[in-house]
C-alpha cells in the first residue's frame, strides 16, 4: 500500500510540475487590412486573426522576440515591409505621453538602416542592416502588429509529465490486481 501511495504522489508531482514549468510564448503577426489609429484596433485585430489575438506591444512582445528569437524576428520585419507602418502599443500604451495631441504609437521598416532626420524614434532595434524604428503619430492608415499568447511546456516538464504518467499506470496496474 506504501508503494502504490507513493506511485501516486509521484504522479501528482509528475502533473504539478508540467502546470507550474511553462513558459510564455507568443506569435507575432502583421494584418493584412490597413487602419487609422482612431479604430478599434483590438477589434481589427481579432476580426483577422480571432478574439485571443491583440495589439502587439513593442517593449514585452517586439522587443523580446528580437532578444530570444532571431529567425522569428526576421520574419517579422518582412511582414511589416518598409512600405507602411504598423500600429502598436509601448508599454502597455496606444498613445505617446509626450504629446497632447495624440500620437499613436507605431514601428517603421527602414530597410537602408538609415532612421531619416525629420524621425522621432522613440527606440529601435537594428537586425540584418534594417532598422525596425518605434515612432508616434496620428492621421495615417497602417497595419496593426498582433500577438497571441501560446502557453507552451518546458522540455523538463514533460519529461515530468512522462515519469508521472508512467507511476500513475503503474499504481492502476498494482491496484487492479488487488
Amino acid at each position: 500500500m506504501r508503494k502504490q501511495n507513493l506511485s501516486l504522489m509521484l504522479a501528482l508531482v509528475g502533473l504539478f510540475i508540467l502546470m507550474a514549468a511553462q513558459t510564455n510564448a507568443g506569435t507575432l503577426d502583421v494584418t493584412t487590412g490597413l487602419y487609422s489609429e482612431t479604430e478599434d484596433l483590438t477589434a481589427r485585430v481579432q476580426s483577422e486573426f480571432g478574439s485571443n489575438w491583440s495589439i502587439a506591444d513593442w517593449t514585452y512582445h517586439i522587443r523580446d522576440l528580437y532578444d530570444t528569437n532571431p529567425t522569428g524576428f526576421s520574419n517579422l520585419l518582412d511582414k511589416i515591409g518598409s512600405t507602411h507602418i504598423a500600429w502598436v502599443t509601448n508599454d502597455g500604451e496606444r498613445i505617446w505621453p509626450g504629446n497632447p495631441v495624440g500620437r499613436h504609437y507605431f514601428v517603421q521598416l527602414f530597410p537602408n538602416g538609415q532612421i531619416p532626420g525629420y524621425f522621432l524614434a522613440h527606440d529601435s532595434l537594428t537586425f540584418g542592416g534594417k532598422v525596425l524604428a518605434l515612432g508616434s503619430w496620428f492621421g495615417m492608415q497602417g497595419h496593426v502588429v498582433a500577438y497571441c499568447e501560446q502557453v507552451v511546456p518546458e522540455p523538463c516538464s514533460i519529461i515530468a509529465l512522462l515519469g508521472g504518467l508512467g507511476s500513475l499506470l503503474a499504481f492502476r496496474r498494482r491496484t487492479a490486481r488487488l
